[in-house]
Order: structure tokens, then C-alpha cells, then sequence
């Protein structure tokens, strides 16, 4: 499977879960942060995980190591 094929599928799946009235919200995310990995969409990538986490004053720094220079400095801005 090619990779728009196995994006087009996780972003499927990711839409089926709101169907199902057992969905889990934590379930869309990790379709989404994978589906941003593959894209290679690092701000988007950024904002999910930071989403995933329990944000408090050291989330920014433990994100902006994480990511480097994938992201400019100036989105750090707050």
C-alpha cells in the first residue's frame, strides 16, 4: 500500500470511530498524530501531542526538544 493509499485509510478510520457509540476520542488523536507523521506535518504533529499531554509550564520545553527544528521558533511564541 502506497502512502496517500494508507493515509486515505487511517483518515477512513478515524471518521468511523464517530459512528461507533463506543468511540473513544484518544483513538481519533493517535489516527491523527500518525496520520501527521506520515505527512510529515510537524506543526500539526505539535499541536496533537501536546493536546495528548497534561500541559503545565515544562510541556513547552519538553516539546520544542522533542520537535528541534522541525518547527520555526517564532510558532513557539505564546
Amino acid at each position: 500500500m502506497n502512502e496517500p493509499d494508507k493515509m486515505l485509510a487511517l483518515v477512513s478510520e478515524a471518521l468511523n470511530y464517530f459512528d461507533d457509540s463506543n468511540f473513544q476520542l484518544s483513538k481519533i488523536m493517535r489516527k491523527a498524530i500518525h496520520i501527521a507523521h506520515l505527512r510529515n506535518d510537524y506543526e500539526n504533529l505539535f499541536w496533537l501531542k501536546a493536546e495528548m499531554i497534561n500541559f503545565n509550564k515544562d510541556t513547552l520545553t519538553v516539546l520544542r526538544k522533542e520537535f528541534g527544528e522541525s518547527i520555526p521558533s517564532s510558532k513557539f511564541n505564546t
